[in-house]
């Protein structure tokens, strides 16, 4: 606004001389504006993003100029908004976690403002675990989970763990715990998922899965014909393998503590036998159809095996039959 002072002198003998002068008083800008939102979470994995818009009361000061700065206290850097900085709404996507502190500098005729507000990027949980075993039988139906969760600022987690319908208990359950360790024990066989939800101090949270698998207590698969390969090289890998054949004799099982194999010929004379823990066992071992006493080739024939198997449970299997040896 404009005033005018009056001044008056009176020298006593002298003539009385006037003057004036006007001054013109603007109003200070103020600065004062919003953020909204001011929080969230951010995961760059998903890019769950935080998109805060900044509103700035428009100022009483006519031809007031707005420049908005992140984290920065000296104004005359560049700002985040372009020129001619006459706009009061300022748009920012925060895609990393952290604090921060938003700075509003409001210029009117020389005259100058601030204000500051916060914004929070808070960082999601990575959920992650491990089982063990994986897989394993109805007989020893235990599996222990760790819990190998993350969170960059380091900050409390909790979890949420979530067992099938075939854990004990009958149905799903859940488990609030911060415990980093799990124990689940199941009633029946098949395959199920496990799942963990972490979730953050402010509510940031992720999810992730394992399946694990309860086989029956002990499978036995016995073939009933081979044909190794012999001597002059031939056999084996001459024949057509294209729907799979058997170069070996080959036990597959799961589910067992040992497990003997013992094969005889026809004038019951033992040429191979093995035993094997749930250690020690290789599936790729097998007969080759040499005599193991004398490391001479058997000749084509039918043999006996037998094999003998023990299950966690302790329940001890027998099967026996024969197996055709081919040249």
């Amino acid at each position: 606004r404009a005033t005018t002072r009056d001044l008056t002198t009176n020298p006593n003998v002298c003539a009385n001389v006037s003057d004036s002068a006007t001054y013109i008083i603007k109003p200070k800008p103020d600065a004062t504006f919003t953020i909204a939102p001011d929080k969230g979470c951010v995961d760059d994995r998903y890019g769950v993003v935080l998109n805060s818009i900044y509103t700035a009361t428009p100022s009483t000061a006519p031809g007031s100029t707005y420049k908005w700065f992140l984290d920065q206290t000296d104004y005359n850097t560049t700002p985040l908004n372009a020129a001619p900085y006459d706009q009061t709404v300022q748009t920012q996507t925060f895609t990393q976690p952290g604090n921060h502190t938003v700075h509003l500098f409001v210029e009117a005729f020389g005259c100058t403002d601030t204000a500051t507000a916060p914004v929070y990027a808070w960082p999601t949980p990575v959920a992650k675990f491990i089982s063990n075993p994986q897989k394993t039988t109805i007989a020893k139906p235990f599996f222990d989970f760790y819990n190998q969760s993350t969170i960059a600022d380091n900050s409390p987690i909790n979890y949420i763990w979530t067992f099938p319908p075939l854990a004990i208990g009958g149905a799903v359950r859940k488990d609030y715990t911060s415990d980093p360790k799990q124990v689940m024990f199941m009633a029946d066989t098949g395959i199920v998922k496990v799942w963990l939800t972490a979730i953050s101090e402010h509510g940031c949270y992720d999810s992730t899965w394992v399946p694990v698998e309860i086989e029956p207590d002990i499978t036995v698969f016995i073939p009933n014909v081979f044909r190794p390969k012999n001597a002059d090289g031939k056999g084996g890998s001459e024949v057509d393998c294209s729907f799979g054949c058997n170069k070996t004799f080959k036990v597959s099982a799961t589910g067992f503590e040992t497990i003997e194999i013992f094969v005889f010929n026809r004038w019951g004379q033992m040429v191979y036998k093995a035993y094997m823990t749930d250690k020690t066992y290789d599936p790729n071992e097998g007969w080759d159809g040499k005599d193991f006493t004398t490391g001479k080739e058997c000749q084509q024939d039918a043999y006996i095996y037998q094999v003998n198997a023990t299950s966690f449970s302790g329940k001890k299997f027998t099967y026996s039959g024969s197996i055709t040896l081919l040249r």
